[in-house]
């Protein structure tokens, strides 16, 4: 028995000493909750802690990470996650717009409408709104338009109460095409403002 606590005593003063007991106690550190394979990712109740409560009760959720994948998984949004020291989730689901024009498509308001309501009650997401234009036009308007979409979803966020200093706005005109301009159909796909949301909290 004597040896056992001799034990006991080393191995818990060399774990505090190092941290590792804090780790084995489950850490704040965010990393050590963060999903670390493709599967995780996809699976928005790596979030969720579980418990031997009953079945009926309510699963607490532990981030603004979390409760965000959960969010866009339940309206059937698809999202990219890129892992870091701030976690960021890319929303692949683009806001559309029709030629030369930056009021939103009709297609975008319902999802966008529930996504800006999320928003306005986590306010510690960042949000950057990136503005595309096709190839119709000169640079110059082109430029100028993809500006005047970012600028549009950021009012509609803003009208939804989201706070202004957690939205970024960038233009980026024509260049960075995700389809060809060839096609009426490709063009109309370049015609779009994605959404990327940076978390920076446990």
């Amino acid at each position: 028995m004597k040896y056992v606590s001799l034990f006991l005593t080393l191995f818990l003063s060399a774990c505090s000493s190092s941290g590792t007991f804090d780790k084995l106690l489950g850490g704040n550190n965010k990393l050590d909750v963060a999903p670390k394979d493709d599967v995780l990712v996809r699976n928005p109740d790596w979030g969720v802690v579980k418990s031997d409560s009953p079945a009926n009760s309510t699963p607490v959720i532990r981030s603004n990470y979390a409760q965000l994948v959960q969010f866009l998984s339940n309206q059937g949004i698809d999202y990219q996650v890129i892992p870091g020291k701030s976690m960021m989730v890319y929303v692949e689901d683009t806001i559309r717009f029709h030629t030369n024009s930056d009021k939103v498509a009709p297609a975008s308001y319902p999802w966008m409408t529930n996504l800006s309501y999320f928003l306005a009650h986590h306010p510690a997401i960042t949000i950057v709104v990136n503005g595309h234009t096709d190839t119709t036009g000169t640079y110059r308007l082109n430029d100028s338009l993809s500006e005047r979409r970012a600028k549009s979803i950021e009012r509609m966020l803003r009208q939804m109460q989201v706070p202004k200093d957690s939205i970024y706005t960038r233009g980026y005109g024509e260049y960075l095409p995700e389809c060809t301009n060839k096609t009426s159909t490709g063009r109309a796909c370049n015609r779009r403002v994605e959404l990327l949301f940076i978390v920076d909290e446990g």
